[in-house]
């Protein structure tokens, strides 16, 4: 399903985004109206690490499109439309959502960042512990060093499900509360990857 939104609109310039998480590899098509006539059209291609992240293909969705003059009074409308035929209208991000991603972000990236450093670690201990063991080292402290990398592998698995759970709380409160799923909560509450 195509989504995206305005994260910015500065004099003649929109800034956003727009992609298929469905498709990633395809780039959506963005129009914009004023007062219902079409003055401009972008692709939505490009690069964006944030995206990337947020496990929107390589990134590559975000547009940048100039318009003949500032919006102003004119009722403004912005579409983005898919290679398939599917169309949605992308809103001005709220300010408060923009700051409250930059101040997640930072704790998010971090987050995830010490996830696959932890799930590469039990790869690695897995790897030695076979080496271990066809060396006919000491029973015990083998026997011992693979509980402990199976202890790391069950927390690991405990945070994915914590983030799962979260992830479909906080998509109950938007259900309650109207809002549309976007950004911040779409890229970082989609369960942890390894």
């Amino acid at each position: 399903m195509l989504t995206g939104r305005i994260d910015e609109i500065r004099g003649d310039t929109i800034f956003g985004w727009a992609a298929d998480p469905e498709a990633p590899a395809e780039k959506a098509k963005v129009e914009v109206l004023l007062d219902g006539k079409s003055v401009a059209t972008a692709l939505a291609d490009r690069p964006r690490p944030d995206l990337a992240a947020g496990g929107l293909g390589d990134g590559s969705h975000a547009f940048v499109v100039r318009i003949p003059e500032p919006p102003g009074s004119a009722k403004l409308r912005v579409i983005a439309r898919s290679a398939a035929g599917s169309s949605v209208d992308l809103e001005v991000a709220d300010p408060a959502e923009r700051h409250l991603e930059r101040l997640f972000d930072v704790h998010a990236a971090r987050w995830e960042a010490n996830h696959a450093a932890l799930a590469a670690e039990v790869g690695r201990l897995r790897e030695a512990l076979l080496d271990l063991r066809s060396a006919g080292i000491d029973r015990a402290a083998v026997d011992a060093l693979e509980q402990r990398t199976a202890d790391v592998e069950a927390k690991l698995d405990e945070t994915d499900v914590f983030l799962m759970r979260m992830d479909g709380s906080l998509r109950a409160l938007q259900d309650r509360v109207g809002a549309p799923r976007r950004g911040l909560l779409a890229r970082i509450f989609r369960g942890g990857k390894r």
